[in-house]
Formats: C-alpha cells, sequence, structure tokens
C-alpha cells in the first residue's frame, strides 16, 4: 500500500543521496550483515525482576524522555498527557508559546486533574472538587475558598516537572521538578541528526494505543532489525520493501536505519541532483531513540511509536502519526486514516504477535538464551546500553 501526500519540509538532500547512493549499491550486492558480530541474550533479561526494577529506575525515571513532537500542542493552551510507569504528566503551551510540564494531580486530594489523552483549554478544573489552574500550573480557582483559612494559593499551583524543547521535540525528565537537565549529554552526536528532519514543521494527526503481553525490551526488538521482513511481513511490508536491506548507523545510544523499497531504482535512473528516493517512497528511516522510543519516516508521513513497561511481562506502546503537510481537506484525513490504520494492523497483529508469542514461551524453558546475529548488530547495541545504563 502506498499513500501519497506532498512533502512540504524538505529532508536533507545531502543525507538523501549519500543513504541512496549506498542503499542502491546494497541492493546491487545484497547483505543483511550491519555488523561484525553474534551474540547470545539471556532469556532472563526480559524476566528478571531486579533488572526490570533498575530498568523503571534508572531509564524511565532517570533519563530525559522522549515525550512527543512539538506539533502536538501548536497553539497556547493545546495540551497533552505524557504517561512513563508510574505517573501522569500534563505538558501543556502557555501564552507566552512555552511547553511546560506538570504532574498531573491536584494539589487539593490528588486526582486526576484531566483524564482524556489530549485537548485544548483555557484552564484546567479538577473533575473532584473544582480547584481551578491556569496554563501557567497557578492555582487559580477554589470553590467555597472560606473554608480553607490560611490557604496560600501561590505554594499550591501543579507541582512541577521539567520540560525542554528542542527542534521540533519535546523532552521530559519525569523525577524533575522543573530544574534544567542535560539534553545535550543525552543526545550527544545525536542532536544533529534529529535537526536534520525539520521536526518543528510536522503536523500531528492521531494515535492508537497498543497493549502487549510482552516485555517492553521485546516491543523495542522488533524495530531494531531488518532480518524479519521478508518473512512475518511477506505479504505486507516486504511487497514493497527491498527483502529487509537496510544501512545501520549509531549516533552514541541512538541509532538509525534506511530501509530499502524496491520502487527506490525507479526514483534514481537520471542524474544525482534528480534523485527523489525518499519523496517517491523508495527509502524509510527508522531511528531507535535510546530508551525506548522509535521515530519512523515516509515519503508521504511521519510515525512515533513511544514503548513503556505495564509490568515485567506486559508493555504498552503509544504510536502517533504526523503529516509533513497542514490537514485541511477530508480527502487528507482519509489518507492518514488509511496509513496509520494499515501500520497499526501490521505491528499489532505481526510484530507484537510475535512478541508476545516469544513472552509466553520464554515460561515453558525453552531457551536459555536467544542469538543476536550480524543483521541484529542494533539489537545487540541497544542491550548492551540498556544493560549498562542500568548497572
Amino acid at each position: 500500500m502506498r499513500v501519497t501526500l506532498t512533502y512540504a519540509a524538505a529532508m536533507d538532500r545531502a543525507l538523501e543521496i549519500d543513504v541512496t547512493t549506498q542503499l542502491l549499491d546494497l541492493m546491487a550486492s545484497p547483505s543483511m550483515a550491519v555488523g561484525d558480530e553474534m551474540t547470545e541474550l539471556p532469556v532472563a533479561v526480559y524476566t528478571d525482576p531486579d533488572r526490570f526494577a533498575r530498568e523503571q529506575q534508572h531509564l524511565f525515571a532517570g533519563l530525559p524522555l522522549l515525550a512527543g513532537l512539538s506539533g502536538e500542542l501548536p497553539a497556547p493552551g493545546d495540551w497533552k498527557l505524557f504517561e512513563p510507569p508510574g505517573t501522569s504528566l500534563l505538558l501543556v503551551r502557555g501564552d507566552d508559546g512555552v511547553v511546560r510540564g506538570f504532574r498531573n494531580a491536584c494539589r487539593h486530594r490528588g486526582a486526576p486533574v484531566v483524564e482524556e489523552p489530549s485537548g485544548s483549554n483555557r484552564s484546567f478544573t479538577c473533575p473532584y472538587h473544582s480547584w481551578t489552574y491556569n496554563r501557567s500550573g497557578e492555582l487559580v480557582g477554589v470553590p467555597q475558598a472560606e473554608t480553607f483559612p490560611g490557604l496560600c494559593r501561590e505554594t499550591r499551583g501543579l507541582a512541577a516537572v521539567s520540560v525542554t524543547e528542542r527542534a521540533g521535540t519535546l523532552w521530559v525528565l519525569p523525577t524533575s521538578q522543573g530544574e534544567p537537565f542535560d539534553l545535550d549529554t543525552h543526545l550527544g552526536p545525536f542532536d544533529a541528526e534529529l535537526r536534520r528532519w525539520n521536526l518543528g514543521d510536522l503536523h500531528y494527526f492521531d494515535r492508537r494505543v497498543h497493549r502487549i503481553a510482552a516485555n517492553w525490551k521485546l516491543a523495542v526488538d522488533t524495530f531494531t532489525e531488518g532480518y524479519h521482513i521478508p518473512n512475518l511481513h511477506q505479504n505486507t511490508i516486504n511487497m514493497f520493501a527491498a527483502n529487509g536491506l537496510l544501512l545501520a548507523n549509531s549516533f552514541g545510544r541512538h541509532h538509525r536505519q534506511a530501509v530499502a523499497m524496491r520502487c527506490l531504482t525507479d526514483s534514481t535512473e537520471g542524474p544525482t541532483e534528480t534523485w527523489t528516493g525518499f519523496d517517491d517512497g523508495g527509502i524509510g528511516f527508522v531511528y531507535l531513540i535510546f530508551p525506548n522510543t522509535i521515530l519512523l519516516f515516509f515519503g508521504d508521513h511521519a510515525e512515533l511509536f513511544q514503548v513503556f513497561p505495564d509490568g515485567i511481562d506486559r508493555s504498552v506502546t503509544v504510536q502517533s502519526l504526523y503529516s509533513y503537510d497542514p490537514i485541511e481537506t477530508e480527502d487528507q484525513r482519509i489518507i492518514l486514516e488509511t496509513a496509520l490504520d494499515f501500520f497499526h494492523e501490521i505491528v499489532a497483529m505481526q510484530d507484537y504477535r510475535m512478541a508476545a508469542g516469544v513472552q509466553r514461551l520464554i515460561a515453558s524453558g525453552a531457551n536459555e538464551t536467544y542469538l543476536l546475529g550480524q543483521c541484529e548488530a542494533i539489537t545487540q547495541s541497544l542491550h548492551r546500553d540498556w544493560a549498562a545504563a542500568t548497572g
């Protein structure tokens, strides 16, 4: 299936031409190897409770997490919930254009201030007792205020959490209290790579949620290699992908895969300056953003997958779709809805079905280790980095 929209926010041409050249060479001499080693992975990485507890502490509480793209909050008053393990955070764009983060808990009795995933509000009123907060998190309304003698509203605003908006991306440090955090160190050389994509120009469309009976790392694993594409996706993705052929590049703990599509050769018949491989659907880019996020770029739209643990053998993935152009017509909406449903179905019924099957069979004791080959080098790298980051 191919959907068609105009790619208005042109990608980095130097990157496109370089990747196109390398992919054409790869298609001429196919090889799935993207690394030099084979390694074994103990199945306990998906079941060990001590490891899981350290992941909660060091990865999901202690690192900056990609909370979304700026296009989700384009105007003052726009807000979304971001819910990493164990907490619920409210991100809202203020009247000054700054995105702020707050704990989604009323300072009266702790009820959630908002319950829907997103919206746009002039203020936020707790549904329990109607305490009201403005877009800056300040407490501005207390019914029957005379029954709270000595209440200091200045100290009863929503509890702050730290948010950084950079180059069209939104980052949150879940354990913070509004103080600045070190995003530069977390991103390292990946910062320059993210800036290639004009992410601030993307337009949020909609989201879907996956809930699967599998450890969160198994959910991420499915995006880390092309080895499974000719087999698991034989009648879906592989109908337009070139048998899982891809290039792999690493930027510290973050990674990029450039996936070759069968139609790439059709867009590269003329001089290099006329190549339109990405725009024509000949290349797909898959970014693995440490520790839990996958960002995909296709010629006609982008998708974000945010993977969170929901227990040692359960996980939740929020899948969001973005358009490169403003969404103004019903035809555009139909195209984007079709694309979102298509990829949601593939991930749910193919990738995540396999992940849940692996998790189920771990308990049988059939395997003590799993093998990762040269075609799964990014999978190897992520597991090494997850282990290192959790001690």
